[in-house]
């Protein structure tokens, strides 16, 4: 899946009825970058491929990263999600499309040295 989505192509999983692998069927969803539905009957398929079609011609953002680093001595000791790492060491986001919210929840894990850094003095500038 990974090559397939290198060059911008997705692979989204459908589970029909309700004895479907999850796991699997959301595992492949997520590899392949695209979307994990689950639908009652065929009839309904005509409907998921038409949003699907939709999320595809909305897509504004795509091979979009997540990075945290820690700054003033402290130190990132985990960050707990689901997200891939990029080979820089962000974590990569699911492709963004208009109009739909995503959620990429990171719990961060630190400690932090108990010195502060040194005040800075403020610049201000003045377009006149």
């Amino acid at each position: 899946m990974a090559g397939l989505t290198q060059r911008g192509i997705s692979t989204s999983a459908f589970g029909l009825g309700r004895s479907f692998d999850e796991d699997l069927m959301g595992a492949i969803a997520t590899a392949g970058d695209g979307t994990l539905a689950q639908i009652e009957s065929p009839q309904q398929l005509a409907d998921l491929y038409a949003s699907e079609l939709s999320g595809l011609a909305s897509t504004v953002g795509s091979k979009v990263s997540l990075g945290i680093r820690a700054q003033h001595g402290a130190e990132l000791v985990d960050v707990l999600n689901d997200l891939p790492p990029t080979t820089a060491g962000n974590l990569q986001l699911p492709n963004l499309r208009c109009g739909a919210s995503r959620c990429a929840p990171a719990c961060v894990c630190g400690r932090a040295a108990m010195t502060m850094p040194e005040p800075r003095t403020p610049v201000v500038a003045i377009d006149s």
